[in-house]
């Protein structure tokens, strides 16, 4: 009965031994993966932060091509507009010296005609 006894408590110790090799076994091969897994996510969340910057800043260049063009457009809009008042300006001083020049003609004209 000593002997079995004896032979039962080697046989389960032997068991738990190979029980505890294995759930080590196990749990650094979790652990192996775990490490794997943070690592490609970290490369893919260090890809990702690198894609937004360059997107980043091709918006933030676009965005100042936007108000370079915006800026121009505004010059060329207030120097239209300057044009357009000069035209009518000039407009203006040529209606009124067509009708200085047909009272001109007018006039000679009407000399014209008393001298012959």
């Amino acid at each position: 009965a000593f002997r079995a006894l004896k032979r039962a408590r080697f046989v389960s110790d032997r068991i738990s031994s190979t029980i505890q090799n294995e759930s080590a076994n196990i749990v650094a091969a979790v652990q192996h993966e775990a490490t794997n897994e943070r690592g490609a996510s970290q490369k893919i969340i260090v890809r990702l932060e690198e894609e937004l910057n360059s997107q980043m800043k091709e918006m933030e260049i676009r965005d100042s091509r936007e108000r370079n063009w915006q800026e121009e457009l505004r010059k060329m809009k207030n120097e239209l507009a300057s044009m357009e008042e000069a035209l009518e300006a000039a407009n203006i001083n040529l209606e009124a010296t067509t009708e200085e020049r047909d009272m001109y003609m007018n006039e000679n004209e009407s000399m014209k005609n008393k001298v012959d």
